[in-house]
């Protein structure tokens, strides 16, 4: 799909309104930019922006700000976040007025807001679409944006209120391969927070994050990357190939990295890392401030908080393996004695219990994408291709989830780190476990 089709089938409504307007109006130098930042802003503290854009603000950059709320909200929390909106254009110069809802404000000579009120009656998001949507309203006019030639740059940058930026920040995009490359993901740290509780539950969930991705890393998973929406730098035209952020109160990131990553390849970027803020929240249902509250409720967080069992790696690293030896012409079905025969001839697969294995892929289709795979692909490439698209993101994290209800599960952080698994995972990837409890 082209950026254009796209923005003509399926971009949200504000995009247009933006392009209706450069199309009837003058343009002067200002509306021309380098580098463009995405960020939905719900119930923020009002002068969150000056904050986050300290290290960088003499740069050329758009930020494109979505104020929401739903109106099923909180008064005070839609009070809020029309408070974020009328400071900034208290303090800030309007440039232009693009829509009723939507202005240019000039924060500095070559640094802009694009302020976007959808946090008024008429204006509100569905309550399940949230945060999906505020990003996709952001991402879809950064498109319009670039389409029109008014941004000079093929890469949108996606983050939070809750982000400081660091000063090479834009300088990222610098080197990286448009036509290969369709997403890259920002090293991240949190700071520290004054109180002890929430350091070590934020430490804690750090940790369980990072252990994940390094697992699937030491399992051979083209998915192990981190999924963090204040984290993202998204190619453009890949992202109107995969039809933008879902509308979705949360797991938008995950689920467009998901897409992003099945039509080009998604990087981890060698720069300085953004500061994230360790806040508890429970504006969405599941993400970094419910984990937080969920882990400070526990008596024993220490005890009670746990981690996939790291055999758990270990059966999908068999099964990628397996899944890598298998062509087109083959028997459509997954057998107890071809699994056995694959896993016995690699050495470090001992462990696997075959028939806990064929009982998983059963369960998650494996037998129907094998199937449907051997019927659509012409060559060993094109099936491999159909496999991996099959078991994604989604499909691996469902698979770690069964393995875990039904065979391994969960441990506290004392009880993973001496497993032999886990020795293999952290001797691989760098992990170090010593950081949470």
């Amino acid at each position: 799909m082209s950026m254009q089709q796209y923005l003509t089938r399926y971009a949200e409504t504000d995009a247009a309104l933006i392009r209706q307007y450069i199309q009837q109006s003058a343009l002067d130098s200002a509306m021309n930019w380098k580098h463009v930042l995405c960020i939905p802003a719900y119930a923020e503290a009002a002068g969150f922006l000056e904050k986050l854009m300290a290290a960088i603000h003499q740069q050329s950059v758009l930020i494109i700000l979505v104020v929401n709320a739903s109106e099923k909200s909180d008064p005070e929390k839609i009070r809020r976040s029309q408070e974020i909106a009328s400071h900034l254009k208290r303090q800030y110069s309007c440039k232009a007025i693009i829509a009723p809802h939507i202005q240019l404000l000039s924060m500095a000579d070559s640094l802009h807001v694009m302020l976007v009120e959808r946090c008024s009656s008429g204006l509100f998001l569905a309550e399940k679409e949230g945060v999906g949507l505020a990003r996709k309203i952001a991402c879809d006019i950064a498109c319009q944006l670039i389409a029109l030639g008014l941004l000079k740059t093929p890469w949108i940058h996606s983050t939070d209120a809750d982000a400081v930026l660091p000063q090479d920040y834009f300088q990222a995009t610098a080197d990286l391969d448009i036509k290969r490359i369709s997403a890259a993901i920002y090293p991240f740290h949190h700071k520290p927070h004054e109180h002890k509780d929430i350091l070590q539950a934020q430490k804690s969930y750090d940790l369980a994050m990072d252990y994940y991705v390094a697992g699937l890393k030491w399992a051979g998973s083209p998915w192990a990357f981190h999924t963090i929406g204040s984290t993202l730098l998204i190619n453009s035209q890949h992202y109107a190939k995969a039809r933008g952020f879902p509308r979705r109160q949360a797991g938008e990131d995950f689920y467009l990295l998901n897409k992003l990553a099945k039509i080009g390849q998604v990087i981890n970027l060698q720069c300085a890392p953004l500061m994230l803020e360790s806040r508890l929240s429970d504006r969405v249902p599941f993400g970094t401030g419910p984990a937080l509250l969920k882990i400070m409720a526990l008596d024993d967080p220490p005890q009670q908080y746990l981690y996939y069992h790291p055999d758990c790696f270990l059966a999908l690293k068999c099964w990628l393996h397996i899944c890598h030896s298998l062509q087109p012409g083959q028997s459509t079905t997954l057998g107890l004695k071809n699994i056995t025969a694959v896993k016995n001839s690699v050495e470090g697969f001992s462990k696997v219990d075959s028939q806990l294995l064929l009982h998983c892929l059963q369960a998650l289709g494996a037998d129907k994408a094998m199937a449907h795979a051997g019927t659509h692909s012409k060559s060993n490439n094109a099936y491999a291709r159909h496999m991996q698209n099959w078991f994604d993101a989604f499909l691996t994290l469902k698979f770690i989830h069964w393995m875990r209800d039904n065979a391994l599960p969960s441990l506290p952080l004392h009880g993973i780190r001496e497993l032999e698994s886990t020795a293999a995972i952290q001797k691989e990837t760098g992990l170090v476990l010593d950081s949470a409890c």
